[in-house]
């Protein structure tokens, strides 16, 4: 969400800390980096506000050792779904489906967005998730989901494919945009035009890839935002990807909105989220929603 703040997109993360010192810092961060924070359950102590303590090799891979804290115990209540209700697009991820109280609060938020006229993306986030819950995601992807990012070995996993290139045919079928990544490879963009390659952007030396995903689908989150075409979008989420490999850290360090002005992409250029469907009037609750469509500057 941060990625897709600096793309110049209201953005919203809702989550929970406990009422600690993380916590605190946490939504300042969050405020700091224009994000709008929606509190998904009261504070409390127990088990403290979740944290990752990352560890980056000279090769620039990353080993991430993770405490979910309370974070994993996500209550999404009425006036989280109305503040919810009000935003364009719910992106969510896969990592927390090994819990039943928070898989249940996701499906509910997922529900929330369709009603509400909204599209539901999703993360697959990884590979050994998908495949304890393989049954159980693929029915969530093809009954719930508009647009599907994962990388090489998540997809394959999850249609038991023998190659992305299968894997890719076969989720044609199910979402309406699929964004495949594969590192230096690129990413493989699943739409209407069929099925397209898109290259990698780097920008200088590749120092740490902590945050390349979650930046890529930052990309193409805000170019769906801007009613980009999907080539486009995924364009976008490359060079956001780019951008954060090329520091320590899994937040830009610098305006990515001006990045891609600087690299002749137009913020906005037709297009539109798949199979959107008309959007119902916000609502107030216990965070001011954004109008819809709202774009800042």
């Amino acid at each position: 969400m941060a990625g897709v703040a600096s793309l110049g997109v209201y953005a919203g993360f809702a989550g929970r800390v406990a009422d600690d010192a993380k916590g605190e810092i946490f939504a300042k961060d969050l405020a700091a980096a224009g994000v709008t924070f929606i509190p998904c359950g009261q504070g409390g102590l127990d088990g403290g506000s979740g944290h990752c303590t990352v560890l980056v090799t000279p090769d620039a891979e990353r080993t991430m050792a993770t405490h979910l804290g309370i974070a994993a115990r996500l209550e999404i209540d009425d006036d989280a779904l109305t503040v919810l209700a009000g935003y364009q697009l719910l992106y969510v991820e896969a990592y927390l489906w090994d819990l039943p109280g928070t898989k249940d609060a996701i499906r509910l938020a997922m529900a929330n967005a369709h009603e509400s006229g909204g599209v539901v993306a999703m993360s697959l986030s990884d590979s050994f998730c998908v495949s304890r819950h393989r049954d159980e995601l693929a029915a969530l992807v093809q009954g719930s989901v508009d647009v599907l990012f994962a990388n090489e070995s998540e997809i394959v996993d999850l249609t038991s494919a023998p190659s992305i290139e299968e894997a890719a045919e076969i989720v044609s079928d199910w979402v309406g945009l699929a964004a495949l990544t594969r590192g230096a490879l690129g990413s493989m963009l699943v739409c209407d035009d069929g099925i397209l390659d898109v290259p990698a952007t780097v920008i200088g030396s590749v120092v740490d890839t902590t945050g390349a995903g979650d930046l890529y689908a930052a990309g193409v989150l805000a170019g769906l935002a801007y009613g980009m075409g999907h080539y486009e979008c995924a364009t976008l989420g490359a060079l956001a990807a780019g951008e954060v490999i090329g520091h320590l850290g899994a937040r830009p360090e610098r305006s990515l909105a001006q990045l891609a002005q600087e690299r002749g992409i137009l913020l906005g250029a037709g297009g539109g989220f798949p199979e959107a469907k008309p959007r119902a009037p916000g609502r107030s609750g216990s965070a001011e929603a954004p109008p819809a469509g709202t774009v800042r500057p």
